[in-house]
Order: C-alpha cells, then sequence, then structure tokens
C-alpha cells in the first residue's frame, strides 16, 4: 500500500514510475489494489505514453 511519502519521492524521480506511483496510490486509497490492477495500471500508462509519444513524458516530468 502506497504511502504519502512514496508518493512524494516517487515524484521527484520522474519518468514512468512516478505517474505510476501516484496513479497506484490514488487507487489504494479508495481501496486495496491488487497485483492485476497494479498490472493492468502499469500497462494503461505505458500505452498512454507510447501513443502520445516524447510529449507525454516531458509533461510527466515537468510536473
Amino acid at each position: 500500500r502506497p504511502s504519502p511519502a512514496s508518493r512524494t519521492g516517487a515524484r521527484s524521480h520522474g519518468g514512468e514510475s512516478a505517474p505510476e506511483r501516484v496513479m497506484a496510490a490514488e487507487l489504494g486509497q479508495r481501496a486495496e489494489p491488487s497485483e492485476a490492477l497494479s498490472m493492468m495500471v502499469s500497462s494503461m500508462v505505458r500505452m498512454v505514453q507510447a501513443g502520445k509519444g516524447q510529449s507525454a513524458a516531458s509533461r510527466w516530468s515537468a510536473s
């Protein structure tokens, strides 16, 4: 279960891990995420980033 501290730490690193951990943390606040759900979230993030290309990656690191 991601803690607020891990969410803040993920942001400072940038890259794919940040949006994945933020999304996982948001889901974790509503219900305990299963391993399958975490994998699904990771896949969604990668598909979105692959579709948008570098613009998506730079947008994540900028925020």
